[in-house]
């Protein structure tokens, strides 16, 4: 630590503890450390922590600060990608995680109440020394590594060590590990030159094609329309259109790893308030689309970060007084460079919130996403499941069955009508809320059984249509609902109640 070569912060000495748990009553004897070094050198050495296996919290070993182990501490929890790759190996148990998600997580999270030096790693593969079981990032390119870089060198310069900004690249030359610099055959001194550049020049340093062009906002991934209609945008702008994609969800849900299967996808739980524009501005995207009034009161952040917005609103009066939505509205209506409607009716609820839109609006049903098809095997068989005869009739619904969407409405249709024309049967298709299980418990009992079919959701919903001789649109209020849209689309007659419906 004497030598004038020894790294220093602020002049003291940085010591580094790898695995600071395995030391015997760690806090006492860092601080006979301390003492000792500090008559000796006449100055106290910083000592550090490695954040590995599952050592987080340098103050409760009693460390100044930590320093990133990537492969231990931001690969944790990141779903594992095996079933994405060919194995060869019948005998492998490890590990296969995609260098994007790791990147995505370790540029997300908030910084922390006690001083952090972020690592990048070049590569990750330790599957040369733990043979069959090791971990892996997958998908590492100079781009990649260098978009994480920059991402840490912001990082450190708004979280800097004393004076210092810090940041660490595990590793020069660890071959065993695919955690190395040094140039190779295939890549040659590509991720060097990447280094150098972005050292030199973070803002402009790695290709900017890794950079998103579009951002989509969403409020949560549950399996329900807005969501699933969210998530087939990103399908098609990415697998259609060749597009570069950034997701933003406001919580997470049951589609969440089919979002992060098409683009990378942050939660908004996991970006510190205070660093929300600089997560808007570091995705490089130009311009963002908010799905649903609920991501409304979040524009402002990509807004502070110039990027232009356009805003989908899918609410009616009702849902947004029972959600509490108005000022999301208020904001959206201050703040979107341009709002789409599915409908007059919807355009005309929100203006009911004296949300004035004098900027750009545009009338647009969302449309067909999904691929629609009329097939008679289908058809036969889901008959043949619910049990019905050549002359019965099914009158189905499909989404969220809870008040708004009229469950309650729908089924005592099935209670009126089934006595008159036994021929008639009734189907819904989807997740049912507590609320309507209850009533449902208490209200029906068994007096519609084997003429109410409750089905769970299921993204393979062309057999039900196909099915299906009428769909009854029991909602109190919906904006212009996709099932009425596929109905139609194969000829499929639609009931709806007036003034409830775009």
């Amino acid at each position: 630590m004497a030598h004038p070569r020894y790294m220093t912060v602020d002049g003291r000495p940085l010591f580094i503890l790898y695995r600071a748990s395995l030391i015997p009553d760690t806090k006492n004897t860092l601080v006979r450390w301390r003492k000792k070094w500090t008559a000796i050198l006449g100055n106290e050495p910083l000592i550090f922590m490695v954040q590995s296996y599952n050592d987080r919290d340098p103050l409760s070993y009693g460390c100044d600060g930590a320093l990133e182990f990537p492969p231990h501490k931001v690969s944790k929890d990141i779903k594992r990608r095996n079933k994405e790759h060919e194995i060869f190996d019948p005998n492998f148990n490890g590990q296969i995680r995609a260098y994007k998600d790791v990147v995505a997580k370790s540029l997300t999270e908030a910084a922390p109440n006690y001083p952090l030096i972020k690592t990048v790693s070049p590569s990750w593969d330790n599957d040369a020394r733990r043979e069959g079981s090791g971990v892996t990032f997958q998908g590492s390119t100079p781009a990649a590594y260098g978009q994480w870089l920059s991402g840490a060198i912001d990082f450190a310069r708004e979280n800097p060590v004393g004076s210092e900004p810090l940041v660490f690249i595990n590793a020069w030359n660890e071959w065993a590990e695919a955690a190395y610099l040094e140039p190779d055959v295939h890549y040659g001194h590509a991720y060097l030159n990447t280094t150098y550049r972005v050292l030199t020049d973070p803002a402009n340093a790695y290709n900017n094609s890794a950079k998103a062009e579009l951002l989509l906002v969403g409020h949560d991934a549950h399996a329900n329309g807005a969501q699933m209609l969210l998530l087939a945008l990103a399908t098609h702008f990415v697998n259609d259109l060749g597009m570069r994609v950034s997701i933003l969800l406001k919580s997470g849900g049951a589609l969440l790893e089919d979002y992060r299967d098409i683009a990378p996808t942050t939660l908004l739980e996991d970006i510190a308030p205070d660093r929300l524009t600089h997560w808007c501005s570091n995705t490089g995207a130009n311009r963002a689309i908010f799905n649903t009034s609920v991501t409304g009161d979040i524009m402002w952040a990509a807004k502070d970060a110039g990027i232009q917005c356009l805003s989908l609103v899918h609410e009616l009066p009702e849902l947004i007084n029972e959600y509490g939505l108005r000022p999301h509205i208020s904001a959206i209506a201050k703040q979107a460079d341009h709002i789409v409607f599915p409908s007059t009716h919807v355009k005309t609820g929100f203006q009911s919130f004296q949300a004035t839109t004098r900027r750009n609006t545009s009338l647009y049903p969302q449309g067909l996403y999904k691929s629609i098809v009329m097939n008679a095997s289908d058809r036969q068989a889901v008959r043949e499941q619910l049990g019905l005869e050549t002359t019965d009739s099914l009158i189905l619904n499909v989404g969220y069955a809870d008040r708004r969407k009229g469950f309650d409405t729908f089924v005592e249709s099935a209670l009126r009508n089934h006595k008159q024309n036994p021929h008639l049967h009734y189907c819904w298709v989807g997740k049912r809320s507590k609320e309507m299980s209850r009533w449902l418990k208490t209200h029906v009992g068994r007096k519609l059984k084997n003429r109410l079919h409750l089905i769970d959701f299921t993204p393979n919903i062309s057999q039900w249509y196909a099915a299906s001789d009428c769909l009854y649109l029991s909602s109190r209020e919906d904006p212009f609902p996709s099932v009425a849209l596929e109905a139609m689309s194969l000829g499929i007659p639609v009931v709806v109640h007036q003034g409830a419906t775009g």
